[in-house]
Parts: C-alpha cells; structure tokens; sequence
C-alpha cells in the first residue's frame, strides 16, 4: 500500500563551501504506509491559483513531528539534561544513536522548528516514537532558533540522499514558497509552506561578546565575529571572512527604541562614558542592551545582544 504522502520544506544555512548566493532549500517527503516510495512535485502559486511541476520527491525521508516540548537549551555543546519525543509519519523509518566520534563527524543532523539539533541517545517508546537525548543543540549558527519550540512542529532529519534540492532565487526571499506533492496513494496532494528568510546569504552572528569598563568609565566592547566559509578551525588558523568586506553595526536600545548606532570595520568599539551616560539617562529605568551585527554582502546578520552594565 502506497498511503497519503506527507511533505517537509527545509532552509538551511551556508554549508562551509561557496558563500551562497541564493537560499538553500530542500524538501523531503514519506508516506504513512511502508510501500511510499516518491511522490511528483509541484510548486504552488496562488496568486495564479496554478501548481507548476518541478520534478519529483527523493525516496521517502524521516520527518515526524514533536510529542513533546524541547526545551531552551545551551549551544554549542552537549546537553545531557534536556530530551525531546518525536512521533514518526512513518512508523516503518528507525532512529538510531550515535557516539561522540559520530556526532563531532556530523551524524544525526536534523532540523526541529528553525533549530539545528543532533542528538546521541535514542529510546523507542512505542511503534514510531523515539525519546532523543544527549542533544547538541544550535548547530550551523542556528542558535537562534533554540527558544520558542512548540508540541507539534515538524522534525526533519537532514539525510542528503532523502532530500531534494529546489531551485530558488534572491526574489524568493520574504516570500511563501508552496510546495504539494501527488503520490500514487494521494486523493488530495499534501501540502507544505515556509516562508523563506535567505539565512544562507546572511553573515552568522558575531559571538563571544564582553563588555569592559575602563578606568575612565568608557566601555571597551569586543567580539568574535564568525564565517560562512568553513565550520571548522582548520590548523588553527583564521577564519576567511566569506564577505566582501568586514564591517559591522552596533545599536543601543533601550525596551526595543533605538538611542544610538555606529559602524566600525573592526571587531571592538570603544563607547565613551558621557555616550553612554547620555544614554542611561534617555533610558530612564529600562535595561540598555548593544546589538552587534556583521554587515555582509546581502544583508546583515543576527544580534549578538548583550546587556549594558
């Protein structure tokens, strides 16, 4: 038996090769039943209400969605403590653990929500549902996106050999991509949506920011800015920048106003002390906080946010 096919959009970020000049997206898709095998695809257009084919499905991927809540989690390193269960659209697909040699070489790769996320340790709890633990969560930059989890979002495990690649462009971005796809067990096409924010095209987000305060009561900050070239700290040596330049905007704000902005081509600024106390001031009692970004070749990146002193 065939079975209803069910769909999955994906949007990665820069895979560490060529930065990218246009989104990466790819679809996977299954079906319910263990005889699913593809499905043709079409993009769909609703301003013109047409569903134009694009090809087809690769053969079936693991997607699922979560039973439970996942946490907020640390990045960047292993979290014993946190655990997730996904339910599996196809309870014939299997999850299996991974070591930590495995995990380090990129094993168990999936996406939960916008979050990038392995994980180590797998518990069968029923037929199609696994208990996943020892998480290494934000992976690829994706740090961001560990907060705000929801019972119900899709789970998607990045098997390359289970994705298809679409074709997309810099004009895609802000924009709804609509995808169905028809089976041969299909009495009505499965549908999936995403909006598409170009995160490939994006600088990462600076990271390892401090603030010193100086005997003057200037502020010293710095930070540690991060590529889209390459994951790795091959020899220890420089990160390439990946950009066209190396450039990058700091805000004060305060509740969300904005209260001062500069540019510098360096990964440290220095803040003077009667700015900063003009700002205080303007402040009032709220929370002052710098948002730092990379300025890149399409865009700025994410906030590295930290809270004044």
């Amino acid at each position: 038996v065939q079975g209803p096919s069910r769909l999955a959009i994906v949007e990665l970020p820069p895979d560490g090769s060529l930065p990218p000049s246009a989104p990466i997206v790819c679809v996977g898709a299954t079906g319910e039943d263990a005889g699913w095998r593809r499905a043709a695809l079409f993009r769909y257009r609703s301003l013109q209400n047409a569903a134009e084919p694009i090809g087809r499905t690769a053969p079936g991927a693991v997607l699922g969605t979560a039973a439970t809540l996942l946490p907020q989690g640390a990045p960047w390193r292993i979290d014993r403590a946190s655990s997730v269960e996904i339910l599996l659209d196809n309870d014939a697909d299997v999850l299996v653990p991974a070591g930590d040699d495995a995990l380090l070489a990129g094993a168990n790769l999936c996406q939960m929500g916008d979050e990038l996320l392995q994980f180590g340790e797998v518990e069968l709890v029923g037929a199609g549902h696994y208990r996943l633990s020892r998480l290494i969560r934000g992976r690829f930059g994706a740090e961001w996106a560990g907060t705000g989890h929801e019972i119900g979002e899709r789970f998607v495990l990045l098997d390359p050999d289970r994705l298809v690649a679409l074709s997309v462009s810099q004009g895609d971005i802000g924009q709804l991509l609509e995808l169905r796809a028809v089976g041969s067990g299909d009495t009505v096409p499965a549908e999936a949506a995403r909006v598409i924010d170009g995160r490939a095209m994006l600088p990462l987000s600076p990271v390892h920011g401090r603030i010193a305060m100086q005997s003057s009561g200037d502020l010293a900050i710095h930070w540690i800015r991060r590529s889209r070239l390459g994951w790795d700290w091959a020899g220890l040596a420089e990160t390439p920048l990946g950009e066209e330049l190396e450039a990058y905007v700091l805000r004060v704000t305060a509740e969300g106003a904005l209260l001062r902005e500069w540019e510098t081509a360096t990964n440290e600024m220095l803040y003077p002390a009667a700015d900063f106390a003009a700002d205080q001031s303007a402040a009032s009692a709220a929370t002052l906080r710098i948002e730092i970004r990379q300025r890149g070749t399409w865009g700025l990146s994410r906030p590295l946010t930290l809270v004044l002193p």
